[in-house]
């Protein structure tokens, strides 16, 4: 991170991970998941380079899975409150 900062390169991040995310085919927003995308807010959320935060890459994909954004929802909501809570500076989440 510090040296894509040096290099003015900005960056959007993944609040997930391979087997910590939202899924299309069983969505869950659970304490699990809450708890990984804080850390990685807590993570980065200094270097001045991360200009937002992704919570559902490619969720929903499909008409047949448009269920799963109400989860998306909720995490980008939760998250957002997160960093309001925690007096972080203003970060897109979405």
């Amino acid at each position: 991170m510090r040296l894509l900062q040096d290099n003015g390169i900005y960056i959007f991040a993944d609040l997930s991970q391979p087997r910590v995310s939202i899924t299309v085919d069983t969505p869950t927003w659970d304490d699990t998941l809450y708890s990984r995308y804080i850390s990685v807010v807590d993570a980065i959320q200094n270097y001045t380079n991360v200009i937002g935060f992704f919570a559902g890459n490619e969720v929903p994909n499909s008409p047949s899975n448009t269920g799963a954004a109400v989860f998306v929802r909720a995490a980008v909501r939760d998250v957002k409150a997160y960093i309001k809570q925690k007096g972080y500076r203003n970060i897109g989440v979405g």
